[in-house]
Formats: structure tokens, sequence, C-alpha cells
């Protein structure tokens, strides 16, 4: 999607911080740090069944330092407690896409999947791994949202 907006307006739009909520059957929920109720997480009716262990990842890119990044990595949140890193950056993309098709849901009356041109930009200056795992990331969300718009 483009748009005309300039950056900073963009940027001030974004989340800065995306919180992992595990609940009663090991499922992951996501809120953002600007979500008062959890407004934004993915599962609204039911957030307040949550178990209060918080994995907070800032998602202000680990990449930029970690040059041998696989689909195995793990990431470990300031409370100790660890997590696939293909998992974080898939469900990361996949909160974002689903927050943008419910908006557009909402403007829109029906938009077809096939209409939609995904682009994820990711900085110059990672490595050919880093990048290649933003990939691998976004094709593992974007293939499951195609095939439940279409």
């Amino acid at each position: 999607m483009y748009t005309t907006l300039p950056h900073d307006k963009i940027n001030a739009r974004l989340p800065k911080l995306i919180k992992w909520w595990f609940d009663r059957e090991g499922k992951t929920n996501i809120c953002t740090s600007e979500s008062k109720g959890f407004f934004f997480a993915t599962d609204y009716k039911s957030y307040k069944s949550w178990t209060c262990g918080a994995l907070g990842i800032a998602l202000s890119f680990l990449l930029d330092n970690i040059y041998d990044i696989s689909s195995k990595s793990t990431l470990t949140a300031d409370n100790g407690k660890k997590m696939n890193a293909l998992t974080v950056f898939s469900e990361s993309i996949r909160f974002f896409v689903g927050n943008f098709n419910n908006r557009l849901d909402t403007i829109f009356n029906e938009v077809n999947s096939n209409e939609i041109r995904w682009v994820l930009t990711v900085p110059a200056i990672w490595n050919e791994k880093a990048k290649s795992f933003m990939r691998e990331a976004a094709i593992k969300v974007l293939n499951k949202v195609r095939i439940k718009r279409s």
C-alpha cells in the first residue's frame, strides 16, 4: 500500500512494541504497547482469560546485530523466556497483515487478496541471512493469508 503521508505521521501510527501473551492452551496472542485494554489484540474477546505471563519483544529489530540467524534461532525476552525467532517475526507480520485486512474490510465491502501486493522492505545493511530470514517469515504468513481470503 502506498501513501502520501509524511514518514513521521506513518511511524507515529505504528506500534513500537509487540507483546506476546500465552493463553491457557499455549496459543500465542499479540497486543501492542499502544493498545489500551488490548484493543489491537488478535483475539479481542478472550483477552481476559490470558495468563499474565507476557513475553515482550521489541521489534526494533535484532537483525541489525545478528549475523547468524536461521529458522531454528531463538530469542530471549527480558523475563528469560525463549521463543523461536521465525515464529516471533512471522506472527508479528501476521499481526500487521491481519490488522490491515480488518481495517480494509471495514472500509470496502469486498477486496480480493489478489488485488493486494505486499512488499516487505528491509535495511540495506542487513546481511543475506537476515534478508532471507525475513523473506521466509513473510512467505510463511502470506501463504496462509491468501488461502483464507480467496
